[in-house]
């Protein structure tokens, strides 16, 4: 009960302990939390300090305001986490399994704890605004987090999404599924094709990129553009272009200006939507040397996928379809798919004949 009047108490006066820097101190909390009780003039919500134990403030403290419940689930072997509900939490591990878990929070202070940290990231999160996202780091471990709020989510609980930004870099090997794709990718590098990874979400695709990029020369100049800080693995030579939250245009504003930063090789975190104009236009100059990962079902489905965002973002361009098929399969050599952690297609692109493409399957 003590708990609950506590985290009721700091939710009325959120404002003043973000903007007084309080919640950077336990003691300072405490002492300013119990103030603001003797001031109220409801004699039910009396707080008695004999009740509360040095351990349960302190792991109250650190679940409201450094999402301790999360950490105690973050670990090595994992790869992304769901919380649904305290007691509906879903963990996924590298190794593609997952399980149910849950987390020693009750919905009251999950809620208030993630409402305090999108407040403390200076993000926007309420019913106006209900999702948000930003990277954050709990004991050396980089994370994405998104939040949905509770009004959008039946059981008025908010949702927390947390995908693990990768740190290291994998063997190649871990990628195989049968010993030649290894020297498939290694002759992909080495003969700059242009190259794009498809996959499902955590299917692996960031994950070939950064071991990709580390056997990649050192006095080749890299650009890589991303919305994540993913694949920032080496200083030296590189040219690390990352969008500012909520600048929607950073993305396609960087491919516009690629070339004139005269990069060897062309590294795109994602293809996801306006960008994949000025990228393709650019690769149409006889630019070689390209790595971008894309959302896609199959090898030859990417084709269709790309297709389908110029039609979308393109119209200024006033092609055919064909036209567009033509302009993917001449700057597009080779199309790597992964699932479930594994190199599963690798495609050749040959050409096309109207709207047919024509390609050779490597593996």
């Amino acid at each position: 009960m003590i708990l609950e009047i506590l985290s009721q108490l700091l939710q009325k006066n959120l404002n003043r302990v973000i903007s007084l820097n309080l919640h950077k101190s336990a003691d300072k909390l405490l002492q300013f939390l119990l103030l603001a009780n003797e001031n109220k003039d409801n004699e039910k919500t009396q707080l008695d300090i004999n009740e509360l134990t040095e351990s349960e403030y302190r792991e109250w403290y650190e679940n409201i305001f450094q999402l301790k419940y999360l950490q105690d689930l973050l670990n090595e072997k994992l790869i992304e986490i769901i919380i649904h509900q305290p007691n509906d939490v879903q963990v996924f591990y590298l190794n593609q399994s997952s399980k149910r878990s849950e987390i020693n929070i009750n919905q009251f202070d999950l809620n208030l704890s993630l409402d305090i940290f999108a407040t403390i990231k200076k993000k926007q999160f309420s019913f106006e605004i209900p999702f948000c996202s930003f990277q954050s780091n709990f004991n050396g471990i980089d994370c994405r987090l998104s939040i949905a709020h509770q009004s959008i989510n039946k059981t008025n609980c908010h949702k927390l999404y947390c995908r693990k930004v990768a740190n290291h870099i994998l063997p190649l090997s871990i990628f195989q599924n049968h010993p030649s794709t290894g020297s498939v990718i290694e002759k992909l590098v080495e003969k700059k094709y242009n190259v794009l990874i498809s996959g499902a979400t955590a299917s692996g695709k960031t994950s070939l990129i950064r071991t990709i990029l580390s056997q990649i020369k050192e006095q080749e100049h890299l650009v890589i553009i991303e919305d994540t800080k993913e694949l920032d693995i080496r200083e030296k030579n590189t040219t690390h272009l990352l969008s500012r939250e909520g600048q929607t245009n950073d993305i396609k504003n960087f491919c516009h200006h690629l070339l004139r930063m005269r990069p060897d090789r062309i590294i795109l975190g994602e293809i996801r939507s306006e960008e994949v104009i000025p990228l393709l236009l650019n690769l149409n100059c006889g630019h070689k040397g390209l790595f971008a990962t894309i959302h896609a079902n199959s090898a030859i489905d990417t084709i269709e996928r790309i297709a389908t965002l110029i039609a979308i973002y393109g119209r200024e361009l006033n092609i055919t379809y064909t036209q567009t098929i033509s302009l993917i399969c001449q700057n597009i050599d080779f199309i790597v798919h992964m699932k479930d952690g594994k190199i599963s297609e690798i495609i050749n692109i040959l050409g096309n004949q109207e709207q047919k493409v024509h390609y050779d399957t490597i593996y």
